[in-house]
């Protein structure tokens, strides 16, 4: 019965939580010169000032401080190829902490998920040549990732995050850096949204965020009257 087709669900006001494709590749350049220890945007060549321990008590023993090249703390391209391929792959912060390096496939272009939390079987999603290129130029400057079993993104100390802490203390300052209020969880809603008003069919979306049926994916979709507009005049209806 064509009445019990499920339909995205249409929103007169504009969503704050759904982000454009620039504005999400913006998030990620942020990220890219986002120091996690001021908490603040700033570039890999000024990073040497932020200290390393316990606060200096005078600006004599900060001159005679010696800092390294880089800040501890920086982590730029990582965390980059982390906002993207969450983006991308649609990934719940569970799944993008757990990643291994077993669990990418450059030559195919796809990230595998192993144990997705709302469905029961291995899925593979696509990924775009620019994510790889980025993903290739990580793991060639990151080379404590080599094994099968490396965690993907892994902390300072090899070990992965913890999921509520990268979506709190990381994404969302970076977020907040670029301009966006926004929580981690919009980078899953603006993929499925985004898709759909792309053209995708929306079986192919239910495919790429791992749902177990239409009707979950449509809590992910949020339109407004505007993009309703947009599809009309694009397929010439009015």
């Amino acid at each position: 019965n064509w009445n019990r087709i499920p339909t995205p669900k249409i929103e007169d006001n504009f969503n704050p939580e759904i982000l454009s494709p620039e504005e999400i590749e913006l998030i990620a350049q942020t990220a890219e010169q986002y120091c996690t220890f001021k908490h603040r945007v700033i570039s890999s060549n000024d990073c040497f000032n932020c200290p390393k321990g316990r606060s200096l008590h005078s600006s004599r023993q900060s001159k005679k401080r010696r800092y390294p090249d880089n800040c501890f703390y920086f982590d730029g391209l990582k965390l980059k190829a982390m906002i993207l391929l969450a983006y991308e792959a649609a990934l719940r912060t569970e799944e993008l902490c757990a990643l291994r390096l077993k669990h990418l496939n450059l030559e195919r272009r796809e990230i595998f998920i192993e144990r997705p939390l709302k469905h029961s079987q291995q899925q593979a999603v696509p990924l775009s040549e620019k994510l790889v290129s980025l993903l290739k130029e990580y793991l060639e400057k990151n080379k404590s990732v080599k094994n099968d079993e490396d965690i993907l993104f892994p902390t300072k100390t090899g070990k992965k995050y913890h999921a509520n802490n990268f979506a709190t203390h990381v994404f969302r300052p970076i977020a907040s850096a670029a301009g966006f209020n926004v929580r981690y969880y919009a980078l899953r809603h603006s993929r499925a949204t985004n898709l759909i008003k792309q053209g995708l069919d929306i079986g192919w979306v239910r495919r790429i965020t791992r749902h177990r049926n239409i009707n979950n994916v449509l809590k992910y979709i949020h339109l407004t009257s505007d993009d309703v507009r947009e599809q009309l005049e694009r397929k010439n209806i009015f």
